[in-house]
This record gives structure tokens, C-alpha cells and sequence, in this order.
């Protein structure tokens, strides 16, 4: 018998072409959840509940810290904020299930990302408006995902976890059986009663492929996804895990669209120059993801990143207002209408890549819905400074007790060894801001 059962799944799919109905979606309920079952539990480590199912879990905890365009969002769409420096960004992923049941392994997402504070200061101000919109490219690659579970009772009055997820899996799968055989007979009783009145054509074979298709498509696809639902929401009141980790890696790229320019001079005497460039920036991101029933939630990343730098963006030249100029003498007073409500900067100007690596610790403690976050970053090269951060996002959840608003509140140091801007105070060196985070729109499971 132990035989056989697995041959029946295994031929499931052949079944499904020829004839979709109740009981080929039935056999395929039945499949997805002998995978995870089958086993016995004496590792302390497998599966718990379906690929599927894990998507959506994931998709809440992993969703639980979303305050930059780099960082993994399982969802269909969303959008981040930066108060802080202005940007503002929309991105859209790609990916799309073909299976019934299989983890997300790698997706591609793009986006657009502008400077909210630019536009809205060069309008007050009339100021030429300085283009920072441009698109947004990542692929992710998702590493595979480990649950330790307890293979033994907690307590007198408890049972494993690896036999409490199995039990519920099998209530899950009886209930929705039941329901799947209801809606299927409703429809087909329907149907034979049109038939037996003539309200639809006597061809059998036109009609079958015209209604029943896409009605045992769509309930295929109802059930299948209430299904992967059900189980995660089992684990996620149940916490039936010692803990749950995975990883992924993510390769992103800022494409600017138009180049930026400064107005720049040598010297006072000299004549203004109009200095163009265009900020590329490109980064490989791994972040490391536990979810621990009795400690929190951690996200460790690191990042390796470059991007095309200038000495005016990088505040390595004076930079002075136009009144400023021309207080101090400055010459070439006929080309200022060309850079109308801009700051001049004063240097000898240069283009250069700035390369930087950075780590990031974000912690949530257990059933809590407000963590803390420190990052640092080295930029190496011609600007070389030593950056730091620290914030406390929150993540705001909905009806349905799953995330779905993130906020966080960051303080940033900028060039805390004095390595830049020895001149400037620390209080002048660092910052607020606050970001925003909202996904929207469906899981990609």
C-alpha cells in the first residue's frame, strides 16, 4: 500500500490534462500534502507546511522590514520613501508561479525612483530643477529555507510540533475536500438542469470545453491557494517551530535616466563651468533571515556597492550661494543667468567611482512589532568616509494580523571619523529621517 499511494500522486498530473474535475483537484491537495508528511520526524528538520504555504509565511515575516528599494518584498508591488534624502520609489516583480506548489527561488523586479525634496525645492525656490529620476533593476535568488521543529511532546498536554502541523494539515485537507465536492456538485447539478431545458447547446464536447474548463481552473486555483492559506495560517497562530531561517541574494543596479550637472569654477577669477554626470550605481546585497519562536526576528546583511561619484555631490569642493559669488569678486558674473537660484562650488572638479561595503542588523524581539536596526558603511577610494545609523522600524499590521505598513525612524552619522569633513561638527554630520515602506497588491507565491 505504501507503494502504491506514491505512484498515485505521481501520476496526478497525467490525470489533470485529460480531465480536470473535483477529484483530479482532490488528488492534487492530496499530493501537496503527503510531500510534506511523508517523512518520518527524527532529524528535528524538514518541512512543516507547503512550498506554498512557506511563500506566504515568509512573506509576512521577511515583510515585517521594507525601508529601501533594495530590500525583499514578496509582494507583487510596492513603495518606499526616504524623508531623509527625498527619494522616492515604486517597484514591480516579475515573478509568476507556473506549479501548484513550489518555494520562490529567483524573481526579477523593476521600478522607477525619483527625488521628491529636488523637484519640490526647485519649485519653491525657482530653482533649475537638477533630474534625479531614473529605473530600477533586481534579481533575487532565494536560498533554501530551513525549519527546526521539536520531534517530541513539550508537555504532558502537548503534542510535537512536527505531529501538531500534520493533524492540521489533514483538518485542513478534509474540510476542503468537503467544501471543493459541495461547489462542484452545485455546479454540475446546474449545468444537467440547463441541459435538461435546452438552455445550452446539445454538444456536450462544446460546452464542457467552453464552462467547465475554466470553472475547474479557477476552483484548481481557489483551492489550491486557500489551501497554502490555511497551513500558514496554522503555523502562525500555533508557532509550532523552534525556528525558521533562509537567505537570498540580490543584484541591483540605478539606471538614471537623464546626467546631473553643477555649476563649478576653479577660482573666483575663472570662468563658470557647467560639469555634468551621471550617478550609475550598482550593488550585490545577501541578507541572512532567522525567525526564532523564543528569541525574535534577525536580518543580517551585508552589501558590496559602487557608484559613479563627483567631487561637488561628494562635498569635496566649497560650495557658496550666487550672492555669495558675487560678494567675494567673483569674475565671470555674465554666465550666472545659465545657472539661475543654483550654488556655485569652487574646486578643481573631478568624476570618480566610489566603491563602499556595508553591514545591517535589524532585530525584532519575539511577538513584537517594534525592532531596532544599526548599519555601517565604509566608502573606500577618493571618498573614503565611515558612516553610521541606527533606527527603530515598526511594522503596522492589518485585519488579518499580517504586515502590511512599514515605518522607521533613523538617526545617521555621516563621516564619523573626520575623515571628509573634519570642519563640521558632529550635530552638523548627522540626521533624521524617516522611511516608509508599503507593499500592495498580491503575493508572488
Amino acid at each position: 500500500m505504501r507503494k502504491v499511494l506514491p505512484a498515485i500522486f505521481c501520476l496526478a498530473p497525467c490525470f489533470a490534462k485529460a480531465q480536470l474535475n473535483d477529484s483530479t483537484i482532490i488528488l492534487k491537495l492530496r499530493r501537496i500534502n503527503h510531500q510534506v508528511s511523508g517523512g518520518a520526524c527524527n532529524t528535528g528538520n524538514g518541512r512543516l507546511i507547503s512550498n506554498r504555504a512557506m511563500n506566504l509565511f515568509l512573506s509576512d515575516k521577511v515583510g515585517s522590514y521594507l525601508s529601501n528599494t533594495t530590500d525583499l518584498s514578496l509582494f507583487k508591488n510596492n513603495l518606499t520613501l526616504n524623508t531623509g534624502t527625498g527619494s522616492f520609489n515604486v517597484n514591480h516583480n516579475f515573478y509568476n508561479s507556473n506549479k501548484p506548489d513550489e518555494p520562490a527561488k529567483k524573481f526579477f523586479s523593476a521600478g522607477a525612483s525619483a527625488n521628491l525634496y529636488n523637484t519640490y525645492n526647485a519649485a519653491i525656490n525657482n530653482r533649475k530643477y537638477n533630474n534625479e529620476l531614473g529605473f530600477t533593476v533586481k534579481h533575487t535568488w532565494m536560498g533554501k529555507t530551513a525549519s527546526h521543529y521539536s520531534c517530541t511532546a513539550q508537555s504532558s498536554s502537548t503534542v510535537s510540533h512536527k505531529t501538531y502541523m500534520d493533524v492540521q494539515r489533514s483538518l485542513i485537507l478534509r474540510q476542503l475536500e468537503t467544501e471543493l465536492t459541495k461547489d462542484s456538485r452545485e455546479f454540475e447539478t446546474t449545468l444537467d438542469s440547463l441541459y435538461k431545458t435546452r438552455a445550452i447547446p446539445a454538444d456536450t464536447a462544446g460546452y464542457y470545453k467552453a464552462v467547465k474548463d475554466p470553472f475547474y481552473q479557477n476552483l484548481e486555483a481557489k483551492y489550491i491557494r486557500r489551501f497554502a492559506d490555511m497551513q500558514c495560517d496554522a503555523l502562525l497562530e500555533s508557532n509550532s517551530y523552534n525556528s525558521i531561517s533562509t537567505s537570498w541574494t540580490s543584484l541591483f543596479a540605478y539606471l538614471p535616466v537623464l546626467k546631473q550637472h553643477a555649476a563649478v569654477t576653479p577660482g573666483l577669477t575663472a570662468k563658470l563651468q557647467n560639469k555634468k554626470s551621471y550617478p550609475l550605481e550598482a550593488g550585490l546585497y545577501h541578507t541572512r533571515f532567522w525567525e526564532i519562536r523564543k528569541a525574535g526576528r534577525f536580518f543580517l546583511t551585508g552589501s558590496i556597492t559602487a557608484f559613479l561619484n563627483n567631487s561637488a555631490k561628494a562635498d569635496l569642493l566649497k560650495k557658496i550661494t550666487q550672492d555669495e559669488y558675487r560678494r567675494l569678486g567673483g569674475a565671470d558674473s555674465a554666465s550666472l543667468k545659465a545657472f539661475t537660484g543654483e550654488d556655485i562650488y569652487t574646486g578643481a572638479y573631478s568624476n570618480f567611482i566610489t566603491p563602499a561595503a556595508a553591514i545591517r542588523l535589524v532585530y525584532y524581539p519575539p511577538s513584537s512589532h517594534i525592532g531596532i536596526s544599526v548599519s555601517a558603511e565604509k566608502n573606500m577610494g577618493t571618498y573614503h568616509p565611515f558612516n553610521l545609523c541606527a533606527g527603530m522600524p515598526v511594522v503596522l499590521i492589518n485585519k488579518q494580523g499580517k504586515s502590511s505598513f512599514n515605518i522607521e525612524f533613523r538617526v545617521s552619522s555621516f563621516d564619523v571619523t573626520n575623515q571628509v569633513r573634519p570642519d563640521k561638527s558632529f550635530g552638523e554630520k548627522t540626521s533624521v529621517a524617516v522611511l516608509f515602506g508599503i507593499p500592495f497588491s498580491n503575493i508572488v507565491y
